[in-house]
């Protein structure tokens, strides 16, 4: 990676025509020919191309000129003045991003600590299908019965319809019985818990410290 901070203007064209003024910004110039502009703002670039760009260099009225083409696209970089220009090797295996606590991360937190969304929670299945879809969770209450469990991150409205499409298509199968309905999610908006409740389907609001794998007081319930 090359990081280079320099007095410059930029002009692109391409997508559509751009240009930024004079000022003092960074260049970042990718192994894979990406470039990217940077001001002291924000984490975007002001500018940038992505990967595969044809880079030259020239002098023109005694300033370095930096060329970018790729296809029909072209970023100019006019370098008024140099303050840093300085090259580091990345390590090109980095396997990037790792996310944890996903939905796939929750629901298998979820089947492996039923008790997390209701005293007397058994698991019976994950990824179950049902003609609609999969459903993520199929539990059994302490009762006996059979509930359809719809795991989200953030809870919006359309969990609800989700939930209840599922919940109707196992129990055309006739396999489970009468199908209860529920919603756990870290975050389920208000409207999504008046909806919920009007349509009967019981709402969990696993908090963040399930990740702690602390199951006493994981889950706050709805209804």
């Amino acid at each position: 990676m090359r990081i280079l901070i320099a007095d410059c203007s930029v002009v692109y064209t391409g997508r559509g025509d751009t240009k930024m003024n004079r000022a003092v910004r960074s260049v970042i110039v990718k192994s894979d020919g990406a470039v990217s502009v940077h001001n002291d703002v924000g984490n975007k670039p002001l500018n940038y191309m992505g990967k595969g760009n044809v880079f030259s260099e020239s002098i023109v009225d005694n300033e370095l000129v930096w060329q970018f083409e790729n296809n029909k696209e072209n970023l100019t970089i006019n370098l008024h003045h140099v303050i840093s220009d300085s090259h580091h090797a990345l390590d090109l295996n980095d396997e990037g991003l790792i996310r944890d606590g996903t939905e796939s991360h929750l629901q298998e937190w979820l089947a492996e600590n039923p008790s997390a969304l209701g005293e007397g929670f058994t698991f019976v299945a994950r990824e179950v299908q049902t003609g609609n879809g999969p459903v993520d969770l199929l539990m059994m209450d302490s009762e006996g019965n059979h509930v359809a469990v719809e795991v989200k991150r953030v809870a919006m409205l359309g969990a609800v319809g989700q939930i209840m499409r599922y919940m109707s298509a196992l129990e055309e199968t006739e396999q489970y019985g009468p199908i209860k309905g529920m919603i756990a999610a870290l975050d389920i908006r208000p409207k999504t818990l008046t909806l919920a409740g009007k349509r009967g389907v019981q709402c969990v609001t696993v908090v963040e410290a399930w990740k702690n794998r602390n199951v006493e007081t994981i889950a706050e319930i709805s209804v």
